[in-house]
């Protein structure tokens, strides 16, 4: 949500969105709209399921962070999918690229 959050800001205003937030915090609300879209197109993925994030799960995020330099988010990330046996993700985010038995699926070319 955050991600799509930014972008939609971004994109309306050819500025870094941080800076628009900081000075116009009601552009939170005002982009929402693109938020929900998007989430709505996520969650109605058929056979989706959403996991819960859990103690143990931050605990391991932390080691993850050390072990492979990522940032804290991907590393919950990470500790969840590990959880499950899940080593498949689809993301734009190349950090990912730094875990070894972790697959990354990106729908954007890269060089």
């Amino acid at each position: 949500m955050y991600k799509i959050l930014l972008k939609a800001i971004e994109e309306k205003h050819q500025k870094n969105p941080i800076q628009i937030v900081q000075k116009s915090p009601e552009q939170i609300g005002t982009q929402s709209k693109q938020v929900r879209k998007a989430i709505d197109i996520i969650l109605g993925i058929g056979g989706l399921e959403v996991l819960s994030v859990e103690k143990q799960h931050i605990e391991t995020a932390v080691d993850y962070m050390e072990t492979y330099s990522i940032l804290p988010r991907d590393a919950v990330h990470l500790s969840v999918m590990k959880s499950i046996h899940c080593f498949d993700v689809a993301s734009a985010d190349s950090d990912f690229d730094r875990v070894p038995d972790i697959h990354r699926w990106t729908p954007i070319e890269e060089d």
